[in-house]
């Protein structure tokens, strides 16, 4: 061994060094990805069952209100844009400026109308999804109300707007 040292130095040991060094490291890093897969798993997995414990009573309530009847947003992009100027809401609806109030407002204004009760004329249709077009006549002006209606016969609003009559329009 001495002999090996003197002639060559250390660096004879240099590839069997280097061999279990680069193993040592591929181990090394393989546990540490594992670890961190286990922990992300975990959390996230516990993460997601907690957002959704508390979103279930929210759900239901939405859920509940929609089947009696009322108008309910299919998501939370109805609002914005149900709420546009150009939808001329202001026709009927006392508007503040704030969106989620008028649109309140909208929504008991189309369930004051029945607007579910009038002629509807179908849109589009997909398997278990099916798109409906619901019209009122008031005075000279038409409100429609677009449903998405799913596979559980539960409509809810995509968009709703004011068609006003050639002499009336700007």
């Amino acid at each position: 061994m001495g002999f090996i040292i003197g002639k060559y130095s250390i660096a004879a040991f240099y590839y069997v060094t280097v061999w279990r060094g680069a193993a040592a490291y591929n181990q090394l890093k393989r546990a540490n990805i594992m670890a961190t897969l286990e922990r992300c798993s975990l959390s996230q997995g516990t993460r997601i069952l907690q957002e959704s414990a508390k979103l279930v009573p929210k759900n239901t309530r939405i859920l509940k209100k929609a089947f009696n009847g009322s108008v309910v947003a299919h998501n939370p992009n109805v609002v914005p844009h149900v709420m546009q100027k150009r939808h001329r809401w202001d026709k009927f609806v006392r508007l503040t400026g704030h969106n989620q109030g008028d649109f309140k407002k909208v929504t008991a204004f189309l369930e004051e109308i029945e607007i579910l009760k009038c002629h509807r004329e179908l849109d589009y249709s997909f398997k278990s999804v099916k798109t409906y077009f619901y019209r009122k006549n008031i005075g000279n002006d038409t409100i429609v109300a677009m449903f998405e209606v799913n596979k559980n016969k539960l409509p809810l609003l995509k968009d709703a707007w004011v068609e006003i009559k050639p002499p009336y329009a700007p």
